[in-house]
């Protein structure tokens, strides 16, 4: 309860969704305009959790109708190969988290093994967790001390 969150979004719309949320569930949420964490200090964070978008741009056609026509191409598709997002982000969790913070993010169901190296030695530890279907879908990484 004593948390202060912050979200970072490039959508209008999706930071309206986010106010409304929080103003609905009484939450301490504080949405932004920004790209990835490039509006935050260095080792400012504790904690940094991310769903980028990582579906490869050939795979958009054969998403779910529910996803494919409801939710923006800019929250999806993740380049090419659908990695497109997370060298910025490795680069930009090193430089915002505080030593021994934990970024928590969401991957691609094929892409832990291109992913993975991208986060470089900044990281003390890697976790992988799989989802319900047994596919390797969060890194956890721990800033070093």
């Amino acid at each position: 309860p004593q948390a202060t969150v912050l979200a970072s979004d490039l959508s209008g719309e999706a930071l309206e969704v986010a106010r409304a949320n929080a103003r609905a569930l009484s939450a301490n949420l504080h949405p932004f305009r920004a790209d990835l964490l490039e509006a935050c200090r260095a080792d400012w964070l504790d904690l940094v959790v991310c769903n980028p978008p990582y579906v490869p741009e050939e795979e958009a056609a054969g998403l779910p109708r529910e996803v494919r026509d409801y939710e923006p191409a800019i929250a999806l598709l993740g380049g090419p190969r659908g990695i497109g997002f997370y060298g910025r982000l490795f680069a930009g969790a090193a430089r915002a988290l505080r030593s021994g913070g934990w970024l928590i993010v969401e991957l691609g169901y094929r892409s832990r093994p291109e992913v993975e190296p991208l986060a470089g030695p900044e990281w003390s530890s890697r976790i992988v967790e799989k989802d319900l279907a047994g596919f390797e879908r969060v890194l956890v990484l721990r800033k070093r001390r």
